[in-house]
């Protein structure tokens, strides 16, 4: 965004989407090497299979990001599809267990398609594959609160807010393909925040809609 000229705001937060395919115990080691060196005094995971992480949060060292948050689809091998929104990523037996939030098959083939790389580094996403991803996270979000669950309401606007300034980078003419699921979940987030007819929120749903090729 800092090339674009736009305001960027650094990231606290780490969201990793595992590639399993080519997942290895090699992968899982240096991981947890990592996760031990940035001092991380807060796990999460499946209270249904200790010890089976996904996030981790409150690093000692300050240098650190402040959360890791691990995203996979189903891995091929499981006979079953787990309930609720979290998938066990099997591990050798002699590294600790880690699990992911579950992202649908669409939306992973959608991530992995777009991935960037620059100078041997990490591959990244860009706008085009991060808005659909915090947009379905809005909605998720949304309704569990809608459903009664207690959500902090910072965590769900970030989201928007987040749209709202990579809508920028969008470019006018461009136009980016969707599955049809991922239309159908950033058709009905766009209109919902239309919905609430705000000016600088309504100018980027009209940039997204145009390089998403959707009437509002």
């Amino acid at each position: 965004m800092t090339e674009a000229g736009l305001p960027f705001r650094g990231t606290k937060d780490l969201d990793i989407v595992l590639h399993v395919e080519v997942l290895t115990p090699a992968f899982g080691q240096k991981f947890w090497e990592f996760v031990q060196a940035g001092g991380y005094q807060q796990k999460e995971g499946d209270p249904e299979q200790k010890p089976c992480l996904y996030r981790f949060q409150k690093p000692q060292d300050e240098d650190f990001p402040h959360m890791l948050e691990l995203f996979s689809r189903v891995p091929d091998g499981l006979s079953f599809v787990p309930p609720g929104h979290l998938t066990p990523i099997p591990m050798n037996e002699q590294i600790s267990s880690l699990s992911a939030i579950l992202l649908n098959d669409e939306y992973y083939q959608f991530v992995l398609a777009g991935r960037k790389s620059k100078h041997g580094m990490p591959s990244w996403v860009g706008e085009d594959r991060l808005i659909p991803l915090k947009a379905v996270a809005w909605l998720e979000m949304t309704e569990r609160v809608r459903q009664g669950e207690a959500i902090d309401s910072k965590k769900i606007n970030k989201h928007l807010t987040d749209i709202v300034q990579l809508s920028a980078l969008l470019q006018p003419g461009q136009v980016i393909e969707l599955p049809v699921k991922l239309q159908i979940d950033l058709v009905a987030f766009s209109r919902a925040v239309v919905a609430l007819n705000r000016p600088e929120q309504l100018q980027a749903m009209g940039r997204v809609a145009s390089a998403y090729a959707f009437d509002l």
